[in-house]
């Protein structure tokens, strides 16, 4: 970037490397100290990183988006002069900037790293904002892509620096030391007991990673800015219909490099998940075949956990897990036993209403022999069926509940809000 003793405009071939596709007024490298041979007072702003910083004003002044009545925003990006790389399967992309407001005012900036095909068409990859409140460029900010085989790969990579609307529009970003890194990381093992922090080859033999060594995986599961809370939400398309995951109820090992996840989802039920080390989901199958989300602990009851070994070290057709679910229409608890791709077994497949019932918070473990354990704690009705694990009931009174109780006759341990227990059950599942 060019040395410069005042405002210089960026227009779109005056920084080679750069265009501004807005008014040529809009961008602009400045410097950050007053100069009095200039004869006016420069931005009041501060930089550790030179003698200047690029100045963006682009409050709504980019792009129409489709549908939108409102343009979005606007500022300088680069070109293949400066920036030529195209995008790679398989590799990560860190871009990092430092950004600061000016004229003792904030910066509200916009920070996106997109692909560009040859006709010029933008496909955003990934893309920050926020606000910096400081003059001072002490405040940083980081985006990061990882390209997978469904990326636009070939296309030319470009950097936006622009200008958010979520604050004032004379709140303009100043940044400096923008960095761009391409990474091709070394794929590790799971985590174990020994290894807490991941495992990788070396030579052929497996080592333990220290902590923090696996930007791998971190890189793949940090959130991309889609929820402002940092949710990432787990979701696949089954027959044309995006299904998402409302309640998780168990993760487990499965062989060195996967994990199966017991779900329930908005539109298929009891789901059996099946997730690499990468995050890439590689199976997604629906366990309940009436496709049900449960009562109103239902879509809480689904428990998956290895059977037969304690951990399983091997994931495919021949490993087991047993997995638990409640139905929809009668509420009736139901165990399967489901392979290391989430396939069922439906000979295993059974109705347990009448023998056990699980707590909606309280996980499975599996035994040093491999079978799976849960303890928890039910009462009888006057029929001698499993009632629900306390569901809620309302006060009959003066009319008789389902039991033949009121509100005034129904006995201590049976009182519809404090079901209380002297009695714990263990109930246990052997493989096999």
């Amino acid at each position: 970037m060019p040395v410069v003793e005042g405002d210089t405009l960026i227009r779109r071939t005056v920084l080679n490397g750069w265009t501004n596709p807005m008014h040529p007024s809009y961008v602009k490298l400045r410097i950050p100290e007053p100069s009095e041979a200039l004869g006016y007072e420069a931005d009041t702003f501060s930089t550790p990183f030179g003698n200047q910083a690029l100045s963006v004003f682009g409050y709504r002044r980019g792009p129409l988006p489709v549908g939108a009545d409102v343009r979005g925003p606007g500022g300088a990006e680069t070109t293949d002069e400066i920036l030529n790389a195209i995008l790679e399967a398989d590799v990560v992309y860190t871009l990092t900037f430092n950004v600061a407001g000016k004229d003792q005012r904030p910066g509200c900036y916009v920070v996106q790293l997109s692909a560009v095909d040859s006709d010029g068409t933008k496909t955003e990859l990934a893309v920050t904002s926020g606000v910096a409140t400081t003059n001072d460029m002490s405040e940083a900010g980081q985006v990061v892509y990882h390209a997978s085989s469904s990326s636009p790969l070939g296309q030319r990579i470009s950097i936006r620096l622009m200008q958010g609307d979520s604050s004032h529009w004379r709140n303009s970003p100043v940044y400096d030391n923008v960095k761009l890194v391409a990474t091709t990381p070394e794929a590790a093992l799971a985590q174990t007991i020994e290894c807490p922090f991941g495992q990788t080859t070396v030579g052929g033999v497996v080592q333990c990673l220290e902590e923090g060594a696996d930007s791998y995986h971190s890189l793949t599961f940090t959130p991309t800015g889609k929820h402002v809370q940092g949710r990432v939400y787990l979701s696949n398309t089954v027959d044309g219909v995006k299904d998402t995951a409302v309640q998780e109820g168990g993760l487990r090992q499965c062989g060195s490099d996967s994990w199966v996840l017991a779900l329930n989802s908005d539109k298929k039920g009891n789901i059996c998940a099946k997730m690499n080390k990468n995050g890439t989901l590689t199976e997604w199958k629906v366990i309940d075949p009436t496709i049900s989300t449960g009562g109103w602990r239902g879509n809480k009851m689904m428990r998956i956990a290895s059977l037969g070994v304690p951990d399983a070290t091997t994931c495919d057709q021949n490993t087991r897990f047993l997995y638990g679910y409640e139905q929809a229409s009668d509420a009736s608890r139901w165990l399967v036993e489901v392979d290391g791709n989430c396939e069922a077994i439906e000979s295993t497949r059974q109705d347990v209403t009448a023998y056990t019932t699980w707590p909606i918070y309280q996980d499975w473990v599996t035994t040093s022999e491999g079978a799976v354990v849960w303890v928890t704690a039910w009462r009888k009705s006057q029929k001698g069926s499993i009632s629900e694990y306390f569901p809620p009931k309302s006060c009959t009174f003066p009319n008789v509940d389902a039991e033949g109780y009121r509100c005034s006759t129904t006995r201590g341990t049976l009182k519809p809000h404090t079901e209380s227990s002297d009695q714990a059950k263990v109930t246990t599942y052997y493989p096999n």
